[in-house]
């Protein structure tokens, strides 16, 4: 597993912990899904964001 996947699964899972620790609704959590697709379609159309080094 490459460092990317390794840090991808990180954040997978702290964001999955996150909503967890929200105690967000059936209905709240149902809208993840798309909420993070437009905010990734938007990100994407703004350019790479700039990440810092690791």
């Amino acid at each position: 597993m490459t460092r990317a996947e390794v840090q991808m699964k990180i954040m997978f899972e702290a964001m999955n912990r996150a909503l967890d620790a929200l105690e967000l609704t059936a209905a709240q959590r149902a809208r993840v899904p798309d909420v993070m697709a437009g905010l990734l379609r938007s990100m994407s159309t703004e350019g790479r964001p700039e990440l810092p080094a690791a």
